[in-house]
């Protein structure tokens, strides 16, 4: 008859691994975002109730700055759209392993690119125009895109640097020419001439400012989707993403898909500035990238790089942002307080994606090896002087 010796709960060995592989199923990631977002509220309330600030009243102007009228939603679905557009451009380029964080400057070329073909093709039909915008968006967000990928692709250099080198060419390449040679507004204001009406965005609902970028934006984000999880070219992107040596193993080119996916990245954030061109300022003036910088980067991120969930963190950081104003208005909080809320959600979220990674190991004997440490046990004891 076999004997199993009960161990005490702490008495098993506990290992804790991290597993890189393994990924957090669909309903823990949502879990992780709600409870990310609720705690980073929670601390903010602490902060606010320090400062001595009705938390409750600053809430409710938060939100009301966002969704409480026609306006405010309107100015929110405006926020959204660049950072969807920018956010699914970083989502492509990760999705393969390759770390383009140049949408800044990518961005700007493209909004640098529609301003200049708007400028000189004259006052065409919107029919022509806006087509011929889109289309010089997207090629002047790729082309900003093509050196840091060729010499990823070819020449094995860091991407990551030379992408954030070009968003500051691309800055003070834009301040110069808005005062200097592309300069048209009253002197000294850092600003072009106006667009002409045949190439700006249409309005898409009379008496609001929402434009057809916010649709663009929305047509982007299901093309992207189904081209990565549902097309042979999706199938590679991911592949070399996961397994770079297994997918060149399977005939994928490293090259080839390193190029083709910064183009696409950079297309995307180059489309987004084109839109805040065509259908935002009409204009290409200092500081068009309203500040964003790197948020396409943690919107992706939190969207799971998931053309879905970006589009969802795309519209709760743009309500932040477009709500923040109001609060600072009702209650006098810095606008820039909810900069603290948006850092902590993203830090709460990092950190569940780390735990939901880790695995606890407890090693529970066998009845053979209860026995043998049974057995030395006793020895042990009998030895003992």
């Amino acid at each position: 008859m076999t004997t199993i010796r009960l161990h005490p709960l702490g008495a098993y060995p506990v290992r804790v691994r991290r597993q890189r592989d393994r990924v957090p199923s669909r309903s823990r990631r949502v879990a992780i975002f709600a409870s990310s977002v609720i705690l980073a509220l929670l601390i903010g309330a602490l902060l606010m109730a320090i400062m001595r600030v009705n938390v409750l009243t600053a809430y409710k102007a938060l939100i009301s700055g966002a969704f409480g009228n026609s306006d405010n939603l309107v100015a929110t679905l405006l926020k959204t759209a660049p950072l969807l557009l920018a956010g699914l451009g970083v989502l492509v380029a990760f999705r393969a392993g390759i770390y383009n964080i140049g949408n800044q400057g990518q961005f700007l070329a493209g909004a640098l690119c529609s301003t200049w073909v708007g400028l000189h093709i004259g006052n065409v039909s919107g029919a022509f125009g806006v087509p011929l915008m889109i289309v010089s968006g997207l090629a002047g967000g790729a082309l900003w895109a093509l050196v840091p990928a060729l010499l990823r692709a070819v020449w094995g250099i860091n991407e990551i640097i030379t992408t954030l080198m070009f968003n500051y060419v691309a800055v003070y390449s834009i301040d110069y020419l808005v005062t200097g040679p592309m300069q048209g507004g009253p002197l000294g204001v850092p600003e072009t001439d106006f667009l002409p009406p045949g190439v700006q965005f249409p309005i898409i609902a009379p008496g609001t400012q929402l434009h057809a970028g916010f649709l663009l934006a929305i047509i982007a984000m299901v093309l992207i989707y189904a081209l990565i999880f549902h097309t042979s070219i999706g199938y590679e992107i991911r592949a070399v993403g996961h397994n770079p040596r297994a997918a060149q193993y399977g005939g994928v080119s490293l090259r080839r898909t390193i190029v083709g996916v910064m183009l696409l990245s950079g297309a995307f954030s180059g489309l987004a500035g084109m839109g805040e061109i065509a259908g935002v300022h009409h204009q290409l003036l200092d500081g068009v990238d309203g500040g964003f910088e790197y948020t396409p980067i943690v919107v992706a991120l939190l969207g799971a790089l998931n053309p879905f969930g970006v589009g969802i963190a795309a519209l709760g950081f743009a309500a932040l942002s477009v709500g923040a104003d109001n609060m600072q208005t009702v209650v006098g909080l810095p606008s820039s307080f909810i900069s603290i809320i948006q850092a902590l959600i993203v830090l709460f979220i990092l950190a569940g994606e780390y735990l939901g990674r880790l695995t606890i190991e407890r090693r529970v004997p066998t009845p053979q090896q209860s026995e043998t440490e049974d057995a030395e046990t006793h020895t042990a004891r009998e030895v003992k002087p």
